[in-house]
């Protein structure tokens, strides 16, 4: 255990995104055109692809697998690009402030919108600038290859309706079908979404279904009819045995 938290401190001193965090508002590392802080990220990003003990790192693949950006694993950034990309990132400006952006208190919701507009923009290559440096410039889609692509965000509104078109009535069928066991009824309960994006749909199930299995407990296993409870923010703390697909 000492040896995984020693290793573990290694990362979070020499490697870890957030050491760049004081740094990008110092203009001086604007003017740096050595490469070691992206130099240091692509060593994270290779240690999540395949794994690094020595930065009790765990070999995650998928996402991180080295194919999946091999022109970016490949490339040399520069330190004074790195560090704008990252300011921007971090931080936005307000009244000529710069203020940290609050990442941990934005809805999985608003990341699932971030993400999928995201997936709406394509690099174009514009060639070499002035300076030497590979210059492009982010397009939109069209609306064949967004089609092609999937990228495409539901309203929130339009997630409410077919939670309450196509899951009410299965919860309500469970109940009345499991007056004995609701809490059991609930937590038996399965979710598909097979083309789920960012988990826009299944989350707001996850949620549908923690506030019934809420009401249940709160009336000691007795079906409420009551809906005046607001779920939990996250709903995995009260149903940890669902499983979403």
């Amino acid at each position: 255990m000492p040896r995984i938290i020693k290793r573990r401190g290694s990362y979070l001193e020499g490697y870890a995104l957030k050491r760049f965090v004081p740094q990008v508002l110092k203009t001086y590392f604007y003017e740096d055109d050595y490469a070691d802080a992206w130099d240091s990220v692509r060593i994270v990003l290779k240690g999540l692809s395949q794994g690094e003990p020595r930065l009790a790192l765990p070999a995650l693949g998928g996402l991180f697998k080295e194919e999946q950006c091999a022109d970016l694993v490949g490339a040399t950034v520069s330190n004074s690009v790195f560090y704008k990309a990252m300011r921007l990132l971090r931080y936005a400006e307000l009244d000529k402030r710069f203020v940290l952006i609050d990442y941990r208190n934005i809805d999985t919701e608003e990341f699932g919108s971030m993400y999928e507009g995201l997936l709406e923009l394509v690099p174009e290559i514009k060639g070499l600038n002035g300076v030497g440096q590979l210059a492009y410039k982010l397009c939109s889609l069209s609306g064949n290859e967004r089609k092609s692509s999937g990228s495409y965000y539901t309203p929130d509104e339009l997630v409410q309706s077919l939670i309450h078109t196509a899951l009410d009535p299965v919860i309500e069928s469970k109940l009345k079908a499991n007056p004995q066991e609701p809490e059991q009824a609930l937590l038996s309960l399965k979710v598909i979404d097979p083309t789920c994006g960012s988990g826009h749909f299944l989350l707001a199930a996850a949620r549908r279904i923690a506030k019934h299995l809420e009401e249940v407990r709160a009336h000691g296993g007795e079906v409420s009819l009551s809906h005046g409870r607001s779920a939990p923010r996250e709903p995995s703390a009260l149903v940890p045995t669902m499983a979403f697909c």
